[in-house]
């Protein structure tokens, strides 16, 4: 019986000194990136939303965004090109990745022509 008591003191410890937080949720939106040589001057973005961590009331979070520098077409679908990381006291607990949303072609000489006539026939 002593061992169950010890059990619940822990717990009620626990309940009483932290709180499950939520630090990223649904309502966080996708993003843009700029892009070098890509069909498209920008590339949609995403990450992991459901993020949530047992803290206490005095806990301080940051976050830090890490992209890679001069992000270039081509791009493939669920490419990674950045990370956020989540820090609790200036310690890094979770480290989430960036992925494209979409595949992005670099551009060639036939679209770049194509775009030349498109300008030159209005």
């Amino acid at each position: 019986n002593l061992k169950w008591k010890d059990t619940k003191t822990l717990m009620d410890y626990g309940v009483g000194q932290f709180q499950n937080r939520v630090l990223m949720d649904e309502q966080m939106e996708d993003f843009e990136l700029p892009l070098r040589n890509g069909k498209k001057k920008k590339v949609k973005v995403t990450f992991e939303k459901n993020v949530s961590y047992l803290l206490k009331a005095d806990d301080v979070v940051s976050y830090k965004m890490c992209l890679l520098e001069g992000i270039e077409a081509p791009l493939k679908k669920e490419q990674n090109v950045g990370k956020i990381r989540i820090y609790v006291n200036q310690e890094m607990i979770k480290e989430i990745k960036i992925n494209t949303k979409e595949k992005v072609e670099k551009r060639d000489f036939l679209w770049c022509l194509s775009k030349i006539i498109k300008l030159f026939s209005l």
